[in-house]
């Protein structure tokens, strides 16, 4: 059956009028009329591609329908790809229906048409064609800011994923009813517990605690809260701040967000801080069968052990003795590992913090560590009842007062005899020539923890040179003295105390400030067993910092477990201490 339209006027089934209900052939002048008038883009072409009729709106697209009557469709002056024309009118003649969009250029506008090109029955049985086309260029333009739109958005959307992904907080959202619709990489890593996990999609109005939480939040109201999660066999414990807050569009509650906080390491500052304040901090090196080989009378005292001699005795001073010496012992199994020991005394309400770590040596694995005394101290009798700690373990760990380097003026020469009495003392103890220690690198691994710097140094202040008994941050061994801030603690015996060293005339055309970024500094000094300081333990920060009295009260509490180590050195130089 051929289902091409006809454009024969005859009576037929195909062109009616309905005339009192009954229908009846349309008129070829009436179907003429109705054609010409049509809101359309058409076209009438017969077999050789000439145009034999068209619309009123396609007219329009000619100087005259006179012009256009007879010439060829595809020789139309506005086409601006005539070929695609002829290659469908083509496709057409072989009974093909060919649609596409067609650039025309009129009057110096361009613009956009859709064509359909099909055959139709012409007179006598010819094949005609019929163009159809409606001017889409209005359409075309809306999709484009539609596309651009929804690119731009897509855009927005990647950036704001990006940014919320970069974000040490961890956020999340979910939807009116509780489901979850945006996680943040650091809530993914954040490894949350079952009745905190956010999955995409999934509820979370039924999770315990959490649950609560979202369904206030969803309710309209803001929820902060402070929780401890417990240590686990995959992460220690932590301590996290949580904020719940409805999302609000037009005044009503459309979803709620989560912003989660680690703050373990702010906690565990305040601690230490409270502990450095009040003087409560003790060093301590235990070796492979748990004996003290070195301890200060601070650390002693906070275990109210003062013959303390071996892990046992400090073990048996705590509330759960057997929980303790597992610990120790299992830090002491092998090197690289890490003690982080929090436990109460037995005889008085005394918390301490004991943290560590193992380090390999000649004869087995020692580890080198620092307690502190977290109990808050909140009333005067309180703080007495320490007092007797403060002044066992001293300022500074040697007799040091609390006057630091005046920064503000150029250095002075040191004096030859006592420069000479110093270098005499350095070398006796036998470690400018000596392998690194892996003792001191852990002391440094300890300042950098504690005070929270990328570099820290044990600096040995030779004659011409500073030598790096210990490092953290740098694969440096040795610096000429041009670069050496330790060169001024070990002269001038004293603490030296940098916020900024581009500000300070001391320092500040140190060669060191530049090639090494070095921004702020920290020493303390470092003694010789005859008491001469043979250089520095030192803090150092590539941008500026306030230091407070408490980090160089904790910097000079850790050059005492050094002082101790070069003593054990002179002492017998084929330990690793």
């Amino acid at each position: 059956m051929d289902l091409r339209p006809s454009l024969d006027p005859a009576p037929t089934d195909r062109h009616e009028v309905v005339r009192e209900g009954v229908p009846s052939p349309m008129p070829a002048d009436l179907y003429k009329t109705v054609f010409e008038a049509s809101f359309g883009l058409s076209l009438v072409a017969d077999g050789e591609g000439r145009i034999r009729a068209l619309s009123d709106a396609a007219a329009d697209l000619f100087p005259s329908r006179r012009v256009a009557l007879g010439s060829q469709v595809q020789e139309a002056p506005w086409w601006a790809e005539p070929d695609r024309v002829a290659e469908s009118v083509r496709l057409a003649r072989g009974g093909l229906l060919d649609r596409f969009l067609a650039p025309i250029r009129r009057d110096g506008v361009e613009s956009t048409l859709l064509v359909d090109v099909q055959s139709v029955d012409g007179p006598d049985g010819e094949l005609w064609f019929l163009l159809e086309a409606r001017d889409v260029t209005t359409l075309l333009a809306s999709e484009a800011h539609l596309q651009d739109a929804h690119m731009a958005l897509d855009r927005e959307r990647a950036q704001l994923r990006a940014v919320l992904d970069a974000t040490p907080d961890a956020i999340a959202s979910v939807d009116a009813e509780g489901r979850v619709l945006v996680v943040n990489q650091s809530a993914r890593d954040l490894g949350l517990d079952a009745d905190e996990a956010l999955f995409l999609g999934e509820p979370v109005l039924e999770r315990g605690t959490w649950g609560a939480h979202w369904q206030r939040a969803l309710s309209g109201e803001t929820v902060r809260t402070r929780v401890r999660r417990a240590a686990s066999d995959l992460r220690p414990a932590e301590w996290l701040d949580l904020a719940f807050a409805p999302v609000r569009v037009g005044g009503d509650v459309r979803g709620a967000v989560v912003a989660v906080v680690d703050v373990t390491s702010r906690i565990h500052a305040e601690e230490i801080e409270g502990a450095v304040e009040a003087g409560l901090v003790g060093t301590f090196v235990l070796d492979a069968h748990g004996h003290l080989v070195r301890s200060t009378a601070v650390l002693r005292a906070l275990f109210g052990r003062p013959g303390a001699k071996s892990v046992e005795d400090l073990a048996d001073a705590l509330i759960d003795p057997e929980v303790a010496r597992a610990a120790f012992h299992d830090v002491l199994a092998a090197p690289g590992r890490t003690l982080d020991l929090r436990a109460r005394l037995a005889d008085n309400p005394a918390s301490l913090w004991v943290r560590g770590t193992s380090i390999p040596g000649e004869e087995g694995t020692r580890l080198v560590g620092v307690a502190y005394d977290t109990t808050p101290i909140q009333d005067a009798d309180a703080a007495e009842r320490w007092a007797d700690l403060v002044d066992a373990g001293g300022w500074g760990g040697q007799g040091a007062s609390a006057e630091t380097v005046d920064v503000g003026v150029l250095a002075a020469p040191p004096d030859p005899a006592a420069l000479a009495a110093r270098l005499d003392a350095l070398r006796r103890t036998g470690l400018l020539g000596a392998e690194p220690s892996e003792s001191f690198e852990a002391l440094t691994r300890l300042v950098s923890a504690s005070l929270g710097v990328p570099v820290s140094l044990v600096s040995l202040v030779d004659e011409d040179r500073q030598v790096f008994a210990g490092r953290t941050g740098t694969d440096l061994t040795e610096t000429p003295l041009s670069h050496s801030f330790c060169q001024h603690v070990a002269n001038e015996r004293r603490p030296m105390v940098v916020d900024d060293a581009r500000t300070s005339p001391r320092v500040s055309d140190n060669p060191a400030v530049e090639a090494m970024d070095v921004i702020a500094y920290l020493g303390v000094p470092v003694a010789a067993p005859d008491g001469h300081v043979i250089g520095a333990l030192c803090a150092i920060d590539h941008s500026p910092h306030a230091w407070t009295e408490d980090e160089l009260r904790l910097l000079s509490s850790l050059a005492e477990a050094v002082t101790a180590e070069v003593a054990a050195h002179q002492a017998d130089p084929s330990s690793d201490s």
